[in-house]
């Protein structure tokens, strides 16, 4: 058996063509977010509570030193940003980037650096006597979401003289108004406050604020005038305006201005703060089919827009800024505190990187928090909307970071399942509405969305050891249950045969072994549930025992878990009803008639086959079916599906998630032959989600150095020379499956908190001693295993574990 390192791995370092595709996001919890290139340009506006991946309107940093020339504290502009589409006002490909000041002098290089929630860009411009650090960040303090769903960005630039001399000049930092509108800017003492104009949105707004050792002044006063050199920032000029522009700050001016003098002796380093924040309180970001009026008052106050968490707490940009800047030691010790304990864990780089790398999804666009303070989600972003609405929840089934980062918000997601978007018969809409209110039910239920919530409620009980909490939402959890046991296993006997919905988007007909694990894992999670609460688990028991032998009867003589598809004869076409995987189309009867419903399985190597057990086990609940089929599947998806070389794998579908000389794992394969006609469509692509899935039972299997290598081709692939190494792309920019990674810690460590029972498990993978990072629900912290014996240190918050379950690694 492999042993745990005996350090923590250093962050990446990116540089050259590795920088060309990095934006890491900076922001809070569904706050918007403004990302940070490889280079240390910011970028990617999407601050108005929808993605605007296209909104790349300059705001730059220059650095003015006596003797030299001034450049922007900023490495070179990427090549693939030449000739781009920038946004909806952008006049053409051809018209050589006016707006987007790429012709303004840089730095000859830059290095990029990770730690999340830190990203740092060391700037390299040989024949400057000085050094300069950018440290860009956002508050994220695990267990306390309101300190980490601020909508602002810190940027933090260190000036070091390496020289011998005394270095004399200033620091300047310059921003167009990218809100649009009349452009009008007001100046703020130490900033200034960019407003959006017209009868469009006059209430969005973005602060910009400056600390810094000596009194800064702002400039509110540029010219307008479509072919003023101000369209472009050029720092030069701007810095040879007369002291007299920068004493009307309150005139009309599509941009503003911060200078910050500096002097620097031999050796001495100075540090210029400039945070940037915005307000978008109102919106008409509206999800989901409007049902009748409701009574209640809430229900009437949400017929309109999403307003954002922030838009109930700060009255303007400028309110968030001011709070912020107060508050700013505290938080930035405690943001760093967590940043050092996250990263002084023992594990494989390729697991620590892709666990950390991941979490940005949760300060993308890809995330919205409503006033009331409840968490509501796309899948991912595409360049100017969200990606699939409504916190999906087969979706959502694999994101493993908040629930542990944030209980919180993760129950905030099971009330809103279970007590809005269910209705009283049980059947659940897998899309909840926003804002988040009464949803219609339509469309069929997901079988793995609904089953999978049953296992997360019992993961949040865990987490949060509360059971009045469970108790209340208990009779909903009944009443779900009942619904899908009869809509989908109407006999009773443990096999879900009707057609059932599923994240693959189409219908499932016959028993397949995915389904049947997660209705293992329901199953076992309601009898833990009621036995909790005082109530006779023993129906639920049952049925998780047949549920448990209908996934184990999925296995085929071929060694792999199958689905069980019934008789084509027993269908016929029913136009009308093309969601079921039929269509009344004289080219597609033969194939229905040989097959039956399209879009089906049959006896594919299907990776997420063991899904159900797998997220059993990230809920708390190990065993829920026999592990020797598990083997076998994971023993066929390794040997079938993972291709280290996909040059000669055909796919019509979405390509560009890993092609060519790429290595990935494949959704499905028939190495047996026996594919549909017309398979479930998604079945030749790669999901990175789907992969840490497999890479995580693989390693919690025992089974490290396979688990490792499907986790090493899956980041390899995001190397920042063809992909954004911090996002990981699905239907959509920063998906939310790809948070599946975050569970790779608790498979290499078996570290797992059990408030409920106040018990902390570790299970380590590897041998040796080992640190590794532990969130529970108020604090976080350190647990592992030194000098042989387990280990508690605690961060921030207590934890206090009354019994350590420790199972050594087997030798």
């Amino acid at each position: 058996m492999p042993a745990f390192p005996t350090q923590a791995p250093a962050p990446r370092t990116y540089r050259g063509e590795q920088l060309q595709r990095i934006a890491y996001p900076l922001g809070g919890i569904g706050a918007g977010s403004v990302c940070l290139s490889g280079t240390g340009a910011l970028g990617q506006w999407s601050i108005r509570n929808r993605p605007d991946l296209l909104s790349n309107l300059p705001m730059v940093a220059v650095l003015a030193l006596d003797g030299h020339l001034d450049r922007v504290l900023e490495g070179p502009v990427p090549h693939w940003r030449i000739h781009q589409p920038w946004g909806k006002a952008f006049k053409g490909t051809g018209q050589g980037g006016e707006d987007l000041a790429h012709g303004l002098r840089r730095c000859r290089g830059a290095a990029f650096t990770a730690r999340f929630p830190f990203a740092q860009v060391e700037l390299e411009q040989a024949d400057l006597p000085v050094q300069v650090r950018l440290s860009a960040w956002s508050p994220f303090i695990p267990s306390d979401p309101d300190a980490s769903s601020l909508p602002a960005a810190v940027l933090e630039y260190t000036i070091t003289n390496r020289s011998a001399q005394a270095v004399r000049g200033e620091f300047a930092w310059h921003a167009r108004n990218l809100l649009g509108g009349q452009e009008t800017t007001a100046a703020r003492g130490d900033g200034f406050l960019l407003r959006g104009g017209g009868v469009d949105r006059p209430w969005e707004q973005v602060a910009v604020r400056v600390a810094c050792p000596q009194a800064a002044t702002v400039d509110c006063a540029w010219p307008g005038g479509s072919w003023c050199l101000v369209r472009a920032i050029p720092s030069a000029w701007m810095r040879s305006r007369s002291r007299e522009n920068r004493e009307h700050p309150q005139q009309k001016s599509p941009g503003g201005s911060l200078f910050a003098p500096l002097r620097l002796e031999p050796g001495t380093s100075t540090t210029v703060t400039v945070l940037v924040s915005w307000h978008a309180p109102e919106s008409d970001l509206r999800c989901g089919h409007d049902q009748p009026p409701c009574a209640d008052a809430a229900a009437r106050h949400q017929r309109g827009g999403h307003r954002p968490w922030y838009a109930g707490r700060y009255g303007d940009a400028d309110a968030v800024a001011s709070d912020l800047l107060a508050r700013l030691p505290d938080l930035r010790r405690r943001s760093r505190a967590f940043a050092d304990t996250l990263h002084a864990a023992t594990l494989p780089a390729p697991v620590a990187e892709a666990v950390t790398a991941n979490l940005g999804i949760l300060r993308s666009p890809t995330v919205l928090r409503q006033v009331d303070g409840r968490l509501w989600a796309f899948e991912g972003c595409h360049d100017d909307n969200g990606s699939c609405h409504g916190s999906c929840t087969h979706v959502w089934n694999y994101a493993q970071a908040l629930p542990h980062l944030f209980p919180a918000l993760e129950r905030s997601l099971r009330e809103t399942e279970f007590l809005v978007s269910q209705d009283a018969a049980g059947h659940q809409n897998f899309r909840s509405s926003l804002p988040i209110r009464t949803t219609d039910h339509g469309f069929h239920a997901a079988s793995d969305g609904q089953l999978g919530g049953l296992m997360k409620l019992h993961r949040e009980w865990l987490i949060c050891g509360d059971l009045a909490w469970l108790r209340r939402l208990w009779p909903a959890a009944q009443t779900s249950f009942a619904w899908m046991v009869q809509a989908w296993d109407p006999k009773r006997d443990g096999i879900i045969d009707q057609p059932h919905h599923n994240t693959y988007d189409i219908e499932f007909h016959g028993r397949d072994p995915m389904t049947q694990g997660f209705y293992a894992g329901a199953a076992a999670a309601m009898a833990a549930m009621a036995a909790a609460l005082g109530e006779d688990p023993a129906p639920y028991a049952a049925l998780h025992q047949r549920a448990a032998a209908g996934f184990a009867d999925c296995r085929d003589p071929a060694g792999w878990l199958v689905q069980r598809r019934p008789d084509p004869a027993s269908f016929t076409a029913k136009p009308g009803q093309p969601e079921y995987g039929f269509r009344d189309d004289a080219v597609l009867a033969p194939v229905i008639a040989a097959e039956g419903p399209l879009y089906q399985i049959g006896k594919a190597v299907l990776s997420d086959a063991t899904t159900g057990p797998w997220l059993a086990r990230a809920c708390g609940l190990d065993g829920v079916v026999d592990p020797a089929p598990v083997a076998e599947q994971l023993d066929a998806v390794v040997r079938h599906n993972l291709r280290h070389d996909l040059s000669d794998q055909d796919n019509c579908q979405r390509g560009d998630y890993a092609f060519g000389d790429e290595g990935g794992l494949l959704v499905a394969s028939w190495p047996a032959g026996g594919r549909p006609q017309i398979p479930m469509p998604y079945a030749d692509e790669v999901w990175t989600g789907q992969e840490y899935a497999v890479a995580a039972q693989l390693i919690a299997a025992g089974r490290c150095e396979q688990g490792l290598a499907v986790v090493a081709l899956a980041r390899a692939r995001y190397d920042g020379v063809r992909r954004n190494p911090f996002d990981e792309v699905e239907c959509g920019h920063w998906y939310a499956r790809a948070l599946a990674s975050y569970d790779l810690l608790a498979a290499c460590t078996g570290a797992r908190y059990d408030a409920a029972t106040r018990t902390l498990h570790l299970a380590p993978a590897f041998s040796g001693d080992f640190t590794t990072f532990l969130a529970w629900d108020g604090g976080f912290g350190t647990v592992g295993v030194r000098g042989g014996k387990p280990f508690v240190e605690a961060v921030e918050g207590r934890l206090e574990p009354a019994r350590i379950a420790y199972i050594p690694c087997p030798r």
